[in-house]
């Protein structure tokens, strides 16, 4: 079964991020949220693999 995405995330930023943001995400040819959720993915995963003291399922 697919893993259906239902939890929502609120950003607040200045104009000048959102825009650097929407460039690079026109720049790689894909939405906005995708480039995003590409990104903090990408990031989120090179945490966890540099501390592994802890495991994802600990944070809340």
């Amino acid at each position: 079964m697919k893993n259906l995405r239902t939890e929502r995330l609120n950003l607040r930023l200045t104009p000048d991020e959102l825009a650097l943001i929407r460039w690079a995400a026109a720049e790689q040819r894909v939405a906005v949220t995708a480039f995003v959720l590409d990104a903090a993915i990408t990031r989120g995963q090179e945490v966890v693999t540099a501390t592994p003291a802890r495991s994802v399922d600990e944070v809340d």
